[in-house]
């Protein structure tokens, strides 16, 4: 009887735990000095180190990222990458054109 009323209450904790855990997504543009897009920019997500470039309209996006402190770190060839610390909630982030 105690193992049914423990597996019941199983049943209606953890779909709530999955809830609180939703991920989200992060997106952003990044554009050059003289204002066009930037194409094929790295662009990190740490600690995951999860990375992806930018396409050619200068836009990035990071899907299914755990709520949380996350850093952005932006680079490119020839140019010293970039870090901005960013807080990360469960709903969708948008980045400000850097």
């Amino acid at each position: 009887m105690t193992t049914r009323k423990i597996l019941l209450a199983l049943l209606f904790v953890l779909p709530l735990t999955i809830l609180a855990q939703q991920k989200t997504e992060i997106s952003g543009t990044i554009l050059s000095s003289d204002g066009q897009p930037a194409e094929g920019i790295t662009v990190k997500l740490m600690p995951q180190a999860f990375t992806v470039f930018t396409n050619t309209k200068g836009n990035f996006v990071f899907r299914n990222v755990q709520p949380g402190t996350h850093t952005l770190s932006i680079s490119a060839v020839g140019l010293q990458a970039q870090n901005q610390e960013i807080q990360v909630t469960s709903e969708k982030l948008k980045i400000p054109t850097i």
